[in-house]
C-alpha cells in the first residue's frame, strides 16, 4: 500500500472541464492538421465572441494507430501526411485561447 497522499480529493464543488473529442467528426481515419485547426478556429470564434472557454481538446487514438491496430509514430508517413507540420501549430493555437490539446486513450 502506498504512503502516498492524493494531491487532491474530486467532490461536487470540483469544477468541471469543458472537453471536445475530434472523434465525432471523423473516426479510425484519424483526423488532419487543416480539420483541426478548422475545428479549433470555431472554438475560437466561441471565445472570441461570448467567452466560452474550451478546457482539452482531444485527438482521438485514431490520430496514432490504425483500424488494424498498428500504433503509428508522430514522424510515420501516415501522420507527417495528415499533420505536416506537426502538432505544434494546433498546439499553439490552441494554447492562444487557454486550451490543452491532448490524445484519447485507453488501456
Amino acid at each position: 500500500m502506498s504512503s502516498k497522499k492524493p494531491i487532491s480529493t474530486i467532490t461536487e464543488k470540483t469544477p468541471s472541464k469543458s472537453q471536445y473529442f475530434s472523434w465525432i467528426n471523423n473516426t479510425n481515419e484519424g483526423s488532419t492538421e487543416q480539420q483541426t485547426l478548422a475545428n479549433l478556429g470555431f472554438f475560437r470564434y466561441l471565445y472570441d465572441t461570448y467567452g466560452m472557454q474550451l478546457d482539452i481538446y482531444a485527438l482521438d487514438g485514431g490520430n496514432l494507430d490504425c483500424p488494424r491496430s498498428v500504433y503509428g509514430r508522430e514522424d510515420s508517413e501516415r501522420i507527417k501526411g495528415k499533420f505536416p507540420n506537426g502538432y505544434a501549430p494546433c498546439v499553439q493555437y490552441a494554447q492562444e485561447m487557454g486550451t490543452r490539446m491532448g490524445i484519447w486513450g485507453w488501456s
